[in-house]
């Protein structure tokens, strides 16, 4: 798969909210996508996600995580459609200089 490829899945994946099963650092990890952009530190593309399911090298799963692009490996845009709002995510990001996909999620405010 092309750099190119893998960027279009994810942008996929994003918009249209699949659950997404591919390898980092040659680990198996299952994830929500939620945004693609340049992060600021080191101008690199990345990946924000809610991970589900895979390996965490602290052992415990963290929920939010930044993944290199040029280092998903073996992606995969599943059937199984990913939550629409996650505590915490934010559209905007301090952190990317330029943010290329994001999901908007329609949160429905109620008064009680």
């Amino acid at each position: 798969m092309t750099d190119q490829e893998l960027y279009d899945k994810l942008a996929e994946a994003i918009v249209w909210r699949k659950v997404i099963i591919f390898k980092y650092k040659g680990e198996k990890r299952i994830a929500e996508p939620f945004k693609i952009g340049i992060l600021r530190r080191n101008n690199r593309i990345y990946l924000e996600a809610w991970q589900l399911a895979g390996y965490s090298k602290s052992g415990k799963l963290p929920p939010w995580r930044l993944y290199r692009i040029e280092r998903i490996k073996a992606l995969e845009v599943t059937d199984i459609e990913a939550a629409s709002y996650r505590p915490g995510y934010k559209p905007t990001d301090l952190r990317m200089s330029e943010i290329a996909y994001a999901h908007q999620p329609e949160v429905a405010l109620s008064s009680s």
